[in-house]
């Protein structure tokens, strides 16, 4: 079985890498404080939580590369 990712070009030189077109350093964080919440069962205060923290994620690093 082959990687996949080997014959792929990216848009861009320096475009990191991507989970579902969102850049890996935004959903990280998002996936890790959605886990916590959800180890502990706090299923829908984990969705809210992770969302505020991708929303201040995205715009933190808007216009910066």
């Amino acid at each position: 079985m082959m990687n996949n990712t080997l014959g792929q070009i990216p848009h861009y030189l320096d475009q990191g890498r991507l989970i579902m077109g969102i850049p890996w350093v935004e959903v990280a964080p998002t996936l890790a404080v959605f886990g916590v919440f959800a180890m502990q069962a706090y299923m829908l205060i984990g969705l809210l939580a992770a969302s505020a923290v991708f929303i201040a994620m995205r715009t933190i690093r808007q216009g910066k590369g």
